[in-house]
């Protein structure tokens, strides 16, 4: 066994294409449960459901929510990477009253396509967002530490 913090506030989903779909469902359907989404190349065409509960729902959740595309490649409705959808979903969530770089990060991958090569390069500033080193407790019992000389990488 191993300790967890099981509440919504230190508990996130994230997938690509589909996997983000889904991720961006289960932040809407469950927000008692995950409110830190990650939604890279979202292949939100595939639904456009979820898209339009971003409008529809009563309310938006309480989250961090990461969305990205690249700007190449093919999808089937015609956009590189779903890039003009990923800026509808986050124009309809500031328009809810979401805040940019607060509850809602769009990044776009230049010259980056639908792949897990694209992915991979994103992932680390998703994680950055949905999980900031700000929202970690400092209070670790180091004998003889100073914590004014620590180190903190972004």
């Amino acid at each position: 066994t191993y300790r967890t913090l099981t509440s919504a506030v230190n508990t996130g989903t994230a997938g690509s294409s589909l996997g983000g779909i889904i991720s961006t469902f289960m932040g809407l359907d469950a927000p008692e449960t995950f409110a830190k989404i990650g939604a890279l190349s979202p292949a939100y065409w595939v639904n456009l459901n979820v898209v339009n509960r971003l409008t529809t729902d009563a309310s938006l959740p309480n989250w961090r929510h990461y969305l990205d595309s690249g700007t190449t490649g093919g999808t089937s409705e015609g956009s590189p990477d779903g890039y003009a959808r990923c800026f509808d979903v986050r124009d309809r969530m500031l328009n809810r009253g979401q805040v940019l770089n607060v509850n809602v990060y769009h990044a776009v991958g230049f010259g980056q396509q639908h792949d897990e090569t694209a992915w991979q390069s994103r992932f680390p500033q998703t994680a950055r967002f949905l999980f900031p080193i700000e929202d970690e407790s400092s209070s670790l019992p180091v004998a003889g530490a100073n914590v004014a000389d620590w180190n903190y990488y972004p």
